[in-house]
């Protein structure tokens, strides 16, 4: 009963999976990541080839930014993709927040539409909204 206001220290949990088990989840990491920087390239593009958008103001430097943040966490979702198939018995120990980020968990982690994921010029924006807020579906 002491213990019924502490706060519990999620910080410390450690969640153990093998390899084999991760390279499904950190596959479909990876493919929402390629699909984000993709659309950041197309829509950095579409801006630089207008004229009549400033390259340098703070929608396209932001824009610059995720693009750069979705290629980082692509390539390191790579890097991890592959040591899972490396090595599928080896038991990999992450923390709570590698289990939402990698949707291990889905009851948890932010709930996933089932529509498959294209990039149409025409609602780029929309497109990019959709993804960043996890609403796609690889497993179409």
């Amino acid at each position: 009963m002491h213990n019924d206001f502490r706060i519990a220290n999620r910080e410390g949990w450690k969640f153990t999976y093998q390899g084999g088990d991760l390279a499904s989840h950190v596959f479909k990491t990876w493919q929402k990541y390629f699909a984000l920087e993709k659309a950041y390239r197309q829509k950095l593009s579409a801006n630089i080839d207008n004229p009549a958008v400033s390259t340098s103001d703070k929608e396209s430097k932001s824009l610059n930014e995720k693009l750069v943040e979705a290629g980082k966490l692509k390539e390191q979702c790579a890097v991890f993709h592959h040591e899972c198939i490396r090595l599928p018995d080896r038991e990999f120990h992450l923390a709570i927040g590698d289990v939402l980020f990698f949707g291990i968990v889905v009851d948890i982690a932010a709930p996933v539409g089932l529509e498959d994921y294209r990039v149409d010029p025409e609602n780029l924006n929309e497109e990019i909204l959709r993804l960043e807020r996890n609403q796609v579906n690889f497993d179409q």
